[in-house]
């Protein structure tokens, strides 16, 4: 899912107009999936990555029905971007 959904940020980038370097990335820092789905004002794929960090924990946690929820909830995201 999380490669799926980081396919889905690097096409929306490359679909928009350039811009200028943000003053993160002339310091040198190195983008996250996060930083980029900001970067590109999707608040689907915003909401995606996240719903993928509460399945990693409920992964952690034992609870392979709320990791599940998670990942179709994930999934309905990223279809609907």
């Amino acid at each position: 899912m999380q490669s799926q959904v980081d396919a889905a940020i690097e096409a929306r980038l490359s679909a928009q107009i350039w811009r200028p370097e943000s003053l993160s990335a002339l310091r040198g820092y190195q983008p996250t999936p996060h930083s980029l789905a900001v970067a590109s004002g999707a608040a689907d794929l915003q909401q995606a990555l996240g719903a993928i960090e509460l399945a990693r924990a409920a992964d952690l946690a034992g609870d392979s029905d709320g990791c599940r929820r998670e990942l179709r909830r994930a999934n309905t995201m990223l279809r609907g971007s």
